[in-house]
């Protein structure tokens, strides 16, 4: 049986009021951003990465039509919880270009929320395809870090200069740790080539802005570590593709 029509087309709808929400009001963000600029704020080209999610969102979503059986039960399983991602994911882009930081990061939270539903669901069914897994591993990585930036923002917006006594270059160099250690073992986990690729991605464009030694250092060791994880997973995927 193939997918419901109706439920692609709600998908549809809802995705292209994003992209639109995003085109119109999204070039605020920038500006916004830098108003409170802090140490785990990636470079501005960071950003582009919206596109590559976007476009891969996108086939996701056509996909739809055309798939039928076992392949379309991610379609159903998420009839709710997707157009309920792209509204917050709207609303965090007006809330966050009317400079309105504390219910921006509820927000972005909350759609974090989603995304790693989505994601544990994607990468838990075992008939799930690599057009599956390709979008979420990306829009959930990219916005998990989005949202411990989203964080350091609103603290900086607040006036937060240290926390627990330590400064923001100390918990900068710590949450950065952390989440690598986080992501190192859910890549493993999952033996998924995907999500690594986007801290790796991030970890750069915070490198290039930033130009403190110890957090450049910090950033280049774990970006180390995710290579090694790539790099592991992907010798054995070939293993098992040769026999």
């Amino acid at each position: 049986m193939k997918t419901s029509k109706y439920i692609i087309m709600m998908y549809l709808i809802f995705f292209a009021m994003m992209v639109g929400i995003n085109y119109f009001a999204g070039s605020n963000v920038g500006q916004i951003a830098n108003q409170y600029e802090t140490l785990i704020q990636p470079a501005g080209y960071a950003f582009a990465i919206w596109g590559v999610i976007y476009l891969f969102l996108f086939i996701w979503i056509i996909r739809g039509f055309f798939i039928q059986g076992d392949k379309a039960t991610l379609y159903k399983e998420f009839q709710f919880v997707l157009p309920i991602n792209f509204v917050l994911n709207s609303l965090w882009i007006l809330t966050f270009t009317r400079d309105n930081i504390l219910l921006s990061t509820i927000i972005i939270l909350l759609l974090l929320g989603t995304l790693i539903w989505m994601y544990r669901v994607v990468w838990t069914i075992s008939f799930s395809r690599l057009l599956d897994r390709i979008p979420f591993s990306i829009y959930f990585g990219w916005v998990s870090l989005a949202s411990v930036v989203n964080l350091f923002t609103y603290a900086k917006s607040e006036g937060i200069t240290s926390f627990l006594g330590l400064s923001e270059f100390i918990c900068t160099v710590i949450v950065i740790l952390l989440v690598t250690g986080i992501a190192a073992r859910i890549t493993l986990r999952n033996q998924d080539l995907f999500l690594p690729l986007v801290y790796i991605w991030t970890f750069i464009a915070i490198y290039v802005k930033d130009q403190q030694q110890l957090l450049q250092f910090t950033l280049l060791l774990c970006c180390l570590v995710l290579v090694v994880c790539f790099v592991f997973i992907a010798i054995r995927k070939m293993k098992k593709i040769v026999k």
